[in-house]
């Protein structure tokens, strides 16, 4: 762009197909900067922190309305059900569960449901895994989660994703601390 006498600055002649891309560039870079500064405004749902409860440790994945799943560890480590893995709305009979922790592309734990695992409810699929606190996935998960900053529960049932949700373990080691208190 070069300068008249006047100070104005003026355009070099340009082609009207080339002029006509820069103004839709302009527009678009407009338009893009636009739904950044939305979408920056827009207020992020944190995720559930673990809730300390009279029974043990809970964390929740998903919201109640569509496909979720609840952790609960049990204040008595030697119990039968030291960790309880329930999912709703999602899994069925050789569904697989998979915890992730942080970004570790190996799971923390998995388990493929079984018949016995998996009912129906009001026209609602509810499985429930129970594992003792002896068993050496749950002293892997327990570690997992103790050090970890976010957890990622996946179910999938035949090889489609019915649901992948993240919470936060901040707060977690702290939470299972005072519940065995």
């Amino acid at each position: 762009m070069g300068a008249t006498l006047d100070g104005s600055a003026h355009a070099p002649d340009l082609p009207d197909s080339i002029r006509e891309a820069l103004q839709m560039q302009i527009l678009r870079m407009m338009l893009l900067q636009m739904v950044l500064a939305i979408a920056a405004a827009w207020p992020v749902q944190a995720a559930e922190q673990p809730v300390l409860r009279e029974n043990g440790v809970v964390l929740e994945y998903g919201s109640e309305k569509g496909p979720r799943a609840v952790l609960t560890f049990d204040k008595n480590r030697a119990a039968k059900a030291a960790l309880t893995v329930e999912t709703f709305l999602a899994g069925v009979a050789g569904s697989k569960v998979s915890i992730f922790v942080d970004k570790d592309p190996k799971p923390a734990f998995t388990h493929i449901f079984s018949n016995e695992e998996c009912r129906f409810e009001a026209e609602r699929s509810h499985c429930t895994v129970v594992l003792g606190g002896r068993v050496t996935a749950y002293g892997r998960l327990l570690d997992n989660f103790r050090r970890g900053r976010m957890s990622k529960l996946q179910v999938e049932t035949g090889g489609v994703m019915a649901m992948s949700h993240e919470t936060t373990l901040l707060g977690f080691s702290n939470a299972y601390r005072a519940v065995k208190e």
